[in-house]
């Protein structure tokens, strides 16, 4: 069910020619997550998440899976905003330790978001911005010596990527006040925490509209933000935004728009971190709040095989653009996550076990596709030992047969194997695979469809 991506017919089968000498430098591990496994019932979760071998996972939201938990967000952690910063029992870490556990065991690295989870009430509680900017440094700057000094009973868990605030022009949900204000926030707390933690990496500020996509006003909000930044001196080690695309332009485009806006604005080292994504057809988001069936149809698009085939090819085409990280949102058991409510993982799940598959070969070599080839995407590595390895992502809807070439391989195709993520398939063995000198053919079904095509001695 949903919306495909791409639908244009084919005319020609498509092949596919895996220039194996070809070095095209290194897979870049580009497949963060938002969120981990939830503090209850997460143990399954936290083994599923362990084979995707991510690299950084994101803290924004996690109130929402896990109900009655005080977690992460300033407000939850330090929940009298008058009390003193410096007294550490002004401070509720109990349930934040127990997560950040979670994390570490889902991911390689965590990036804590300093901030509020999203407010969809009537009346907002916590989005609202700080009396006291500086008072409000002063709680991020003990919740981060809990974490990486041992303070008051805490870790010393080096966490090194810390995240000012969430979507602030997300207008009143995730912010409750002017771009002005969230200016001056931002900017006190930044150049505070790293005049405190100068080896930190301080970041923000995950605009919901950081190009323009959607709101003509959002470039002059961005250039603003960055000249209060160059002017008065704030760090901004990375820079964060949202896209929640539909098509491949939008998600490919933007990170090469905002590397060139930064670099204007004497940022040229600050990293790029597109910090939710996920794909949805803009015709759903009118729905995401709307009767219970119309509901139904967007988690069933947004969680299908559309989507996890654009989920590897928004992987393989973020190879070609100056992003330094993407997270994915979300990794866990949200609706936006990996499972079903039933918690099957869903296909977006499999996707991205498809790509950590591939990104393990580390080295890339060149790949291209020809014949009528619109809607499939392919990225191709190899490793020290011969063994090569290619993933394709198929969005259109026809069935037909795929044709792969290995050029340069020493010694031939030798055994093949081809794991398919569609109708039948969880990323599992495909039955009928023809291998020829040279070469590999399978049928495709139809609907989108995601291969890992493993070849060599």
């Amino acid at each position: 069910m949903g919306a495909t991506p791409c639908r244009q017919p084919q005319s020609l089968p498509p092949a596919i020619q895996v220039e194996v000498g070809r070095a095209a430098g290194r897979i870049r591990r580009l497949h963060g997550i938002n969120l981990a496994a939830p503090m209850a019932r997460g143990e399954r979760v936290v083994r599923d998440l362990e084979d995707l071998h991510i690299p950084l996972t994101r803290l924004h939201d996690a109130p929402l899976e896990n109900p009655g938990m005080g977690l992460v967000d300033v407000s939850m952690v330090f929940p009298r905003f008058d009390a003193d910063p410096q007294d550490p029992a002004n401070y509720r870490f109990a349930q934040t330790d127990d997560y950040l556990l979670n994390c570490l065991a889902c991911a390689e690295r965590v990036s804590y978001r300093l901030g509020e989870s999203i407010e969809h009430t009537p009346r907002k509680y916590a989005v609202i911005p700080p009396r006291n900017p500086d008072h409000w440094a002063d709680i991020c700057i003990n919740i981060i010596r809990h974490y990486n000094e041992g303070w008051a009973d805490g870790f010393h868990h080096n966490l090194d990527y810390w995240h000012i605030w969430e979507e602030p022009d997300n207008i009143p949900s995730l912010w409750a006040g002017t771009w002005d204000a969230f200016i001056d926030l931002y900017v006190t707390a930044s150049r505070k925490i790293k005049q405190r933690f100068p080896q930190l990496k301080i970041g923000g500020c995950a605009m919901r509209d950081a190009t323009g996509w959607e709101d003509p006003a959002a470039p002059a909000r961005l250039a603003q933000f960055l000249e209060a930044c160059r002017v008065q001196q704030a760090p901004l080690d990375f820079f964060t935004w949202t896209c929640y695309p539909e098509t491949l332009e939008r998600i490919l485009r933007e990170p090469v728009t905002l590397r060139a806006v930064l670099d204007l604005h004497g940022f040229a080292k600050s990293e790029l971190h597109l910090a939710e994504w996920h794909y949805i057809p803009d015709a759903l988001w009118g729905e995401l709040f709307g009767e219970p069936e119309r509901r139904q149809r967007v988690w069933e698009t947004i969680n299908s095989l559309d989507s996890a085939a654009f989920v590897v090819a928004a992987l393989t085409g973020l190879q070609d653009t100056p992003l330094d990280m993407a997270n994915y949102y979300t990794g866990s058991t949200l609706r936006w996550g990996f499972y079903d409510p039933y918690g099957v993982r869903n296909p977006c799940y499999y996707a991205m076990k498809a790509f950590s598959l591939l990104a393990a070969y580390e080295q890339r070599i060149a790949v291209s596709v020809s014949g009528d080839a619109t809607s499939i995407r392919a990225l191709a590595a190899r490793r020290d030992d011969g063994r090569v390895a290619l993933l394709v992502s198929c969005l259109t809807s026809a069935a037909g047969p795929i044709c792969i070439q290995f050029r340069g391989l020493a010694r031939g195709v030798g055994a093949v194997q081809v794991l398919a993520l569609d109708g039948a398939h969880n990323l599992e063995p495909l039955a009928g695979v023809r291998v020829t000198e040279g070469g590999v053919t399978f049928n495709k079904t139809a609907g989108a469809a995601v291969y890992l095509v493993e070849a060599g001695t």
